[in-house]
């Protein structure tokens, strides 16, 4: 069904929706993908929709309890999959909403992405796994991480994961061998080559003095104060 559009403020662009968040474009660039709600609340109940990137009225897509979001277009532009709240299962459908298709998993899922094959979802859900679309079937990739990216090649996944505490890095998985490589976030602190004071987190920081009359010092943490001590 097709929603009208409400009041909306802006300068300088096209406004195709009065309630609209997570827009994701089509492969072509003629549509856009959504998550429609009926208030400015963003915590509110929001449906899967489509609208045409040069305006004109919303077209629901999938209308169900709770809230349909983070919808990611299939890069041959013939499926939406989007993540169905409560509950936390993947669904895929088509673009006119036919052939709506639901993956229950075991853990929340808090983002997806098609691989470029348009067969296969990386999603994070505890690690980074893989699903394939036809048959259902879940392979896990990482033990740990989240926001997967397929590399374009589709033989890289990277995705965002915790080094040292609560500090996030970037890293990337090859899917060929499973082999991981830490982009950022090394967990190390390198001084310069003049004096220098360095002090170590508490969650395996490395402290590296590099020349001059530095100062290192390495963490422990003291659960009943709270607090790093040096």
């Amino acid at each position: 069904r097709e929603m009208p559009l409400s009041y909306g403020w802006g300068t300088g662009g096209v406004q195709l929706t009065a309630y609209g968040s997570a827009p994701a474009w089509s492969p072509d660039g003629r549509w856009l993908a959504f998550e429609l709600r009926q208030t400015r609340d963003l915590l509110a109940d929001a449906d899967l929709a489509v609208v045409s990137s040069s305006g004109g009225l919303p077209q629901v897509v999938v209308d169900e309890p709770g809230t349909q979001r983070r919808p990611s277009w299939s890069p041959d532009g013939t499926q939406i999959a989007f993540i169905e709240s409560p509950g936390d299962a993947i669904h895929v459908v088509r673009p006119d909403g036919s052939g709506l298709r639901g993956y229950p998993v075991a853990s929340p899922v808090g983002s997806l992405a098609w691989m470029p094959d348009s067969r296969r979802l990386a999603f994070g859900a505890e690690g980074v796994h893989l699903l394939d679309v036809a048959s259902g079937r879940v392979e896990r990739v990482t033990m740990s991480g989240s926001e997967p990216s397929p590399s374009p090649d589709g033989s890289r996944i990277a995705f965002a994961d915790r080094t040292c505490g609560t500090q996030v890095g970037i890293h990337h998985v090859r899917l060929d061998t499973g082999g991981i490589r830490r982009l950022t976030n090394d967990c190390r602190m390198f001084g310069t080559s003049g004096a220098d004071e360095l002090r170590g987190g508490w969650w395996h920081r490395e402290v590296h003095g590099i020349g001059g009359d530095d100062r290192l010092y390495g963490g422990t943490w003291n659960l009943a104060q709270r607090q790093s001590l040096y």
